[in-house]
């Protein structure tokens, strides 16, 4: 039927194809396990992420927030304030009371919780189908930098002030917010600034300042925290120290596939703005701030995608709202064939989950010890190697976490309290560029903590006033050799990156007996029990107990590169 101007008398996505029936509840359930599944995994380039644990520990068991650096050698007694205290607490109880794991679960949880949000933004009763794509658009661009870092609650609170401003419409609700916000992340800048857009709009459509009233006391709650104003100017900060080291502070290179699908929803947003002859002021300001950053830095992609899909769904609605506009019969098109189109989104969403599994970035909630320096810490620790370590920038982090207070770090993920000298300082050293070793001359050393294939690592392994007493896949422990470190010992057939060819039988021993100790040290090192393992067998030297070293190969690495040709190995022994 059709109304007196020959409208059709039914609403677009009327009846159970728009509406939120069974069919649209289940593709969200499906779509949410994908989002929650996204969550499930330990990045292994998540460092600092231990100093934020240790901190929570310290100020948990002391009672005191640090004003203070105590962590490194080389800042010993500097200023620097746990801005992030409230979250590190968090973090720190959950790994405490439910193990590290339960951090991977956390995460996922609190993933689920902002995307849930911003579903809740911007999603309707017709085109349920719609919103979800949009939502599910953006977990999958946001989910590179889904790390287990105070960031995560910056997601929720400005996910939640967004919440309260478009559906409370009560912003003396984030009062509370932002008191927690200002001792949770130093972002709380960036959530006045959505909150002063949001009262800008209010008095350009009132025409009254009574409408910024509810909103003067928000830079108020966010002073309450150790630093004050001082909160305010700690992004910019982190930024100008930042930039020229952090990969995370610079741009995505060109052709990579975040910025494409950026770029794409940016330009949808433009044409969308085009055909609907406007843009919410609210929507407009946080966007021309965050869009430029976005493009200057990779961290604040996710965030300016958020504003981006509220932005997009927005100007969807008018389009869509639009009497005798062309878009409306696509989008009715949409509504109408939802259900045939589910098991489509279904396999999609599967396949898309599928393939995250395959790359190993999803649904991994165990805790991948070896893929830090855990391991490395534990030998320093039980051999007394310290208490000043050179340490790579990557594992300043667990450096931290294990070894303090009995060792002293030189350079951690705290960039904005170390500065950029100390961070061009140590960037000399470890590239040994022309001056290095007039810069580590004041430093007395105890102890090298350094990724494999560093400049300095290999310096160290051809100095002979230094000794490799440890390495595993990750990193290797140098000392220098002087009275204190004789009774460690040190490798001389076997090395990080590559294993001296025996040259005689009693060469072979010594090989093998190095090999041994070094398991000794960590059993959980699959490449040299296949090592071990070949050599006894090939040699001859003990066929047995070479045939039991690759059987433990197989048993820690099923599937690794070398599985089948172990394999093939026992089954001709």
């Amino acid at each position: 039927m059709r109304d007196a101007q020959g409208h059709d008398g039914h609403r677009p996505g009327q009846g159970a194809a728009g509406a939120l029936s069974s069919r649209p509840l289940l593709a969200m359930a499906f779509a949410f396990l994908l989002i929650f599944g996204i969550g499930l995994h330990f990045f292994d380039t998540n460092n600092d992420l231990w100093w934020h644990l240790k901190t929570g520990e310290l100020i948990v068991k002391e009672m005191h927030i640090p004003s203070q650096d105590s962590y490194s050698f080389t800042r010993e007694g500097h200023p620097w304030v746990a801005l992030e205290w409230l979250s590190e607490i968090v973090l720190y109880g959950v790994a405490s009371l439910l193990g590290f794991g339960a951090l991977v679960w956390f995460k996922a949880f609190v993933f689920v919780l902002v995307m849930s949000l911003l579903w809740s933004l911007i999603r309707e009763k017709e085109y349920p189908y719609l919103w979800l794509t949009l939502t599910v658009i953006a977990a999958l661009l946001v989910q590179f930098h889904l790390l287990l870092r105070p960031h995560l609650f910056f997601w929720l609170f400005l996910l939640l002030t967004l919440f309260i401003l478009r559906k409370r419409k009560t912003p003396l609700l984030l009062i509370p917010l932002f008191i927690i916000w200002a001792n949770a992340h130093a972002s709380v800048m960036i959530g006045l600034f959505v909150a002063g857009s949001y009262a800008l709009e209010a008095w350009w459509r009132s025409r009254s300042f009574k409408a910024v009233y509810p909103f003067l006391p928000l830079p108020f709650a966010a002073l309450l925290n150790p630093v004050s104003y001082r909160v305010f100017l700690t992004p910019f900060h982190i930024i100008s120290e930042s930039k020229e080291f952090i990969a995370e502070w610079q741009p995505f290179p060109l052709g990579d596939p975040h910025l494409i699908v950026f770029v794409l929803l940016l330009v949808l947003l433009l044409f969308l703005v085009f055909r609907t002859r406007g843009i919410r002021i609210a929507d407009l300001l946080p966007l021309l701030v965050m869009v430029p950053l976005a493009f200057n830095a990779r961290r604040n992609l996710p965030v300016a995608v958020f504003f981006l899909i509220i932005a997009i769904a927005d100007r969807l609605r008018r389009l869509m709202a639009g009497p005798g506009m062309p878009s409306r019969r696509i989008f009715r098109v949409w509504s109408e064939r939802s259900s045939a189109a589910l098991p489509l989104f279904l396999v999609l969403i599967l396949f898309i989950g599928a393939v995250m599994v395959h790359a190993g970035t999803a649904f991994s909630p165990s805790f991948p010890r070896r893929q830090y320096a855990l391991n490395a810490m534990d030998f320093i620790l039980n051999h007394d190697i310290g208490p000043d370590l050179f340490n790579d920038y990557a594992h300043g982090g667990v450096a931290i976490f294990k070894g303090y207070p009995r060792t002293k770090v030189f350079i951690d993920g705290r960039i904005d309290m170390y500065g950029e000298d100390m961070m061009k300082r140590y960037l000399i050293i470890s590239e040994q560029l022309d001056g290095w070793e007039d810069l580590l001359a004041p430093y007395a050393i105890d102890g090298f903590l350094l990724s494999h294939g560093s400049p300095l690592e290999r310096h160290l392994l051809g100095n002979r006033s230094f000794k490799l007493v440890y390495f595993d896949e990750l990193v290797s422990v140098f000392v220098p050799v002087r009275p204190d470190t004789e009774h460690l010992r040190g490798f001389s057939l076997l090395g990080p990156r590559a294993i001296k060819a025996p040259s005689s039988p009693e060469e072979a021993s010594a090989l093998a007996e190095e090999m041994s100790y070094l398991l000794s040290l960590d059993p959980g090192n699959a490449e040299m029990h296949k090592n071990l393992g070949m050599l006894l067998v090939l040699s001859g030297m003990d066929v047995e107990k070479g045939k039991a070293e690759l059987s433990q190969y197989l048993f820690l690495a099923p599937r690794g590169p070398f599985a089948q040709e172990v394999r093939a190995l026992l089954v001709r022994s």
